[in-house]
């Protein structure tokens, strides 16, 4: 993919009003990282193996444990140096997305068809269609794919960490009833979000009629 493919890619998920006025280039170092898992191909076959720097790599399992388990507490802390991201149980209906469970502290900044954008309070990049640093959520038309493939809740979701890159992305299959396709979201590493916190939150995500994939 080059920088004019990512580039419309990044118009197709910030456009807000049907216009295509803002220019996401100067977002395309960092935000190739934000978007990175959407154009990603299983290779060898049909071998579940990832093309990541042109490396084919296996795929880990893990299962993470009751919230109690002292597994479950070591996950839920943040190794960012920041205060550990807490949800709280406010249902939110946000453009074609319903969460039950919200980042206490953080605000839906942008919303339409493609994805919602939700930043931290006193955020000093105010500009919806800016992804860096904020949570980023969508529907995927491809698989999910990652590095990790994690079960929460029953479900099996699929972590990206993008080789230690800025954010990681997680995503997992819609649920029966919804839109086919992947719920995709994609965190900043520096802002406290630990992981199971992450998948928690993930989990409460309804998508709903109206959603539209991005496609690649």
């Amino acid at each position: 993919m080059n920088d004019t493919d990512l580039n419309d890619l990044l118009h197709t998920a910030g456009r807000t009003d049907g216009t295509d006025s803002f220019d996401a280039r100067a977002d395309l170092a960092r935000g190739r990282r934000a978007l990175a898992r959407i154009r990603r191909r299983r290779v060898a076959g049909g071998v579940l193996g990832l093309a990541v720097a042109g490396v084919i790599g296996t795929t880990a399992v893990r299962e993470y444990a009751g919230d109690d388990t002292p597994t479950a507490r070591q996950e839920q802390q943040s190794s960012s140096g920041v205060e550990a991201v807490r949800l709280v149980s406010q249902p939110l209906d946000a453009g074609s997305y319903r969460f039950g469970k919200v980042p206490d502290g953080w605000s839906v900044q942008g919303e339409n068809a493609f994805r919602v954008t939700i930043a931290k309070d006193g955020d000093p990049d105010t500009h919806p269609d800016s992804f860096i640093g904020k949570l980023v959520i969508m529907l995927d038309s491809n698989a999910p794919a990652g590095d990790e493939v994690t079960h929460h809740n029953g479900r099996e979701f699929w972590v990206n960490s993008d080789g230690g890159g800025d954010h990681t992305s997680i995503s997992t299959l819609t649920r029966d009833g919804e839109p086919a396709g992947t719920i995709l979201v994609q965190f900043p590493n520096d802002a406290g979000w630990a992981k199971l916190t992450m998948l928690e939150f993930l989990d409460s995500v309804e998508v709903l009629e109206g959603a539209q994939p991005s496609v690649g």
